[in-house]
């Protein structure tokens, strides 16, 4: 695990950037792989805000990356640090598990979605994590980071 982080702190940001993105869309597929019935289907009212082709692509690809990263990454991983610090417990895998706890639950159109969004948050969180030691803006780069695993069913959607 050393050696995963030691790697993610020094590689090129583009390529942490695209790092990220690939390990969620495995992730995604793998869930959908899986033996039990699994149904990542969205609610109605986001379905039929797919229509509004502009209004979409606002909402889910630059609002709703940038509100969730500053809420469930920036805040929860922050404020449970510090309270964790105080508490003379310097680690950061419970802010992690936090924050990606609170993301799934924050998906909750279905108990499938929000066991994949637990799983989307871990990644988010860590991105978020490693960007600080990267001394970058993390929130800038988990952003784009979420917006780019929106933007694909958004263009999917487009080209089929």
């Amino acid at each position: 695990m050393d050696r995963i982080n030691a790697f993610l702190t020094r590689v090129n940001v583009f390529i942490f950037i695209a790092l990220y993105v690939l390990a969620i869309l495995i992730i995604q597929k793998l869930i959908v792989l899986m033996p039990f019935s699994v149904n990542l289907a969205l609610p109605d009212e986001i379905k039929n805000l797919q229509n509004e082709k502009i209004s979409f692509f606002i909402l889910v690809i630059i609002v709703g990356p940038l509100f969730e990263t500053t809420i469930f990454q920036f805040l929860i991983i922050k404020i449970s640090h510090k309270l964790l610090v105080k508490l003379k417990a310097n680690s950061m895998v419970i802010p992690i598990f936090l924050s990606a706890i609170f993301f799934g639950l924050s998906h909750c159109y279905n108990l499938n979605y929000m066991i994949l969004a637990f799983f989307i948050g871990l990644i988010f969180a860590s991105a978020f994590v490693i960007s600080l030691k990267r001394r970058e803006n993390a929130i800038i780069l988990v952003f784009a980071i979420h917006a780019m695993i929106n933007l694909v069913p958004f263009c999917q959607d487009i080209i089929l």
